[in-house]
Formats: C-alpha cells, structure tokens, sequence
C-alpha cells in the first residue's frame, strides 16, 4: 500500500499540504518497530516514531505534561499506540491502578483530541474472556477480562468509545507473528528452532486447547495503514467518534495448531509436534479467544493472509519440495 497513490485520487486530504505525519508509540517494540519501518519507505508519510529505547523521540507515556507537549510539537495527522505492558506476569504483579498509567494513558485521548488528530489503538484480544467464542468486536460495556492486562487494554477501550472530543479506531490484535524487528523475535521463532530440534520419538509438546485467531504481521501494516488511509471517513473530523476492529487471521488456532502448520512449511510433518492440554496458569489466561475479523477484512477492503501463505513469505526458499 502507497499512501502517496491515494492522496492523488483524493482518499486523504492533506496531499496538496503535506505528507500524512504519522506519530508511533512503542517503537522500541515489535508491532511498532515493524510499523515505523514500513511507513518510512512510503514517500507520502511522513513518520514519528516515539520508543524507551529505539525512537525518534523519547517521552513517559505516563507523564501527562510530558505526552502533551510531545503531541503539540510534532502535531501528527494520526497517532498509532502501540506502547504498553504486555507481558500478563508483570502486568498481574503490578496490580491495574500502576499498569492502566502505561496502558490506559486518558491523556493521549486528550492531547490527540486538542489538535484534531485521529487516534489508532493497537489493543488486544485479550480484553474478551474466552468462554464464548468467536467474538465479535463486543463493545466496552460488554468485556470481561480474566486477567490485568486485559482488564487495562479494555479500560482505555472504554476511554476512547465514552471520549467528549477524541476521533479513535480500536484495533483488538491476537497474536502476531512474523519475521524478526529490529532483533525481536516472537512465539514463532521459538517454535521454529524446536521444530527442527525434535523427533517423532521424542515430539516439541503444545497447547492443543487454548485457542488464538494468530495474524500475520504484514496483515497489521496493511489494516493499519488503511485506517490512517480511510481515518477521516471512519471518524470524520470536528467530531467525537470510536469505531472498533478485530484484528486477527482468518483461522483459529491452537499452539499446537500453529506449530503444526510450521513443521508442515518445513516439510517434516511427521508427528513431530504434539498436543497436550494447557495446565493451571499462574496468571488467569483466557482459553478461547478467537475472533470473527472477516467483517474488519471486508470493511476495509484487505485481504486476509492465511497461515501457509504467510511462512512462505516470511521463509523464503524454505520448505517442502
């Protein structure tokens, strides 16, 4: 996707003024990492990325001051947040009040409010119990999160869908998965380096029952910058508006699903990966929480990359002959 070819057919306004300037938080992080990237090589955008340790600029997304005079300086068309505390251990032990700083910043909804900015929130599927699955995109007032992490993504949900003054999109991500960003590596690393470690005799052993819709990287970019693309038709200007996205691949898969497909890529689909149940978890984890996403896809006119599609992109010249 070129953001420059659709300023010129007229989808964005602000061509004959300037590239869309896109400010990006947690690009120190893997989905904001991969973000800044990507928009950086499109010559209609012009990026911000705002990260603890990698970044254009540096800011405490829980200093109000702080976050505020960022957002007056750089004036961004479109923030895209994907800060946070995502690791559910740290998130339980720090307790909701110290975690919803970072992942419930009321505060970015006010500074992007105060300029006119559209707001993207990179949330999660975790804000959804998992006990009646698939789900929809529920809104706030229907989640019920089993663990903190969940439980301060889906407070700022609620932040942005009750907003007086703040233009937002909501996006609900599963797990991601994709090649390394900037020495990052996911769950799909991990399993890669097993597979090709175990036997037959002696299988890589995972979760068969806890369920995930796991979307491709690339799928993100995609449906992200279709929203900052589509942002003033979703939420047009000079009013308050929320709208919410699931955003997950087109399967619902188990650990034990996902490392399958995996051994299948690498042409050693021999019994190598087993399935086991998902024992008591130290922190409360939903079981099933695969999402409907088709209606996100559809409305925003991307497709869904499945599975077997995405290794051969992210592995190439890989696989079975």
């Amino acid at each position: 996707l070129k953001l420059q070819f659709l300023y010129l057919i007229g989808i964005c306004p602000y061509y004959n003024a300037h590239p869309m300037k896109l400010l990006i938080t947690g690009a120190s992080g893997y989905i904001g990492g991969h973000l800044v990237t990507a928009f950086a090589a499109d010559p209609g955008v012009s990026v911000v990325g705002v990260g603890g340790s990698k970044g254009d600029r540096r800011v405490d997304l829980a200093d109000a001051a702080a976050v505020a005079a960022l957002i007056a300086d750089v004036r961004p068309d479109v923030i895209v947040n994907c800060a946070a505390i995502s690791a559910p251990k740290a998130c339980q032990e720090q307790g909701l009040d110290a975690i919803n700083k970072i992942n419930a910043p009321a505060h970015l909804a006010d500074a992007a409010a105060g300029i006119g900015a559209l707001l993207v929130q990179c949330s999660t599927d975790q804000v959804y119990e998992g006990t009646n699955a698939p789900y929809g995109p529920d809104p706030p007032s229907a989640l019920r999160p089993v663990n903190v992490y969940g439980a301060s993504k889906a407070q700022f949900d609620k932040v942005l869908a009750e907003h007086p003054a703040c233009r937002s999109v909501t996006l609900r991500l599963s797990n991601v998965y994709g090649p390394p960003v900037n020495g990052l590596t996911k769950f799909l690393q991990w399993v890669a380096g097993r597979v090709d470690e175990a036997t037959p005799a002696a299988p890589l052993s995972l979760f068969d029952d806890e369920r995930r819709s796991f979307v491709f990287l690339d799928d993100v970019y995609r449906v992200v910058a279709r929203v900052c693309e589509r942002g003033a038709v979703l939420c047009p200007p000079g009013a308050a508006k929320n709208v919410i996205f699931n955003l997950g691949g087109p399967a619902s898969l188990s650990r034990c699903d996902f490392g399958r497909a995996l051994a299948l890529h690498k042409g050693v689909d021999d019994g190598r990966v087993a399935g086991e149940p998902r024992p008591q978890m130290a922190v409360p984890t939903p079981l099933d929480i695969t999402m409907d996403s088709a209606a996100t896809f559809g409305a925003l006119d991307v497709p869904q990359t499945a599975m077997a599609e995405a290794l051969r992109s992210i592995f190439p010249g890989e696989g079975a002959q």
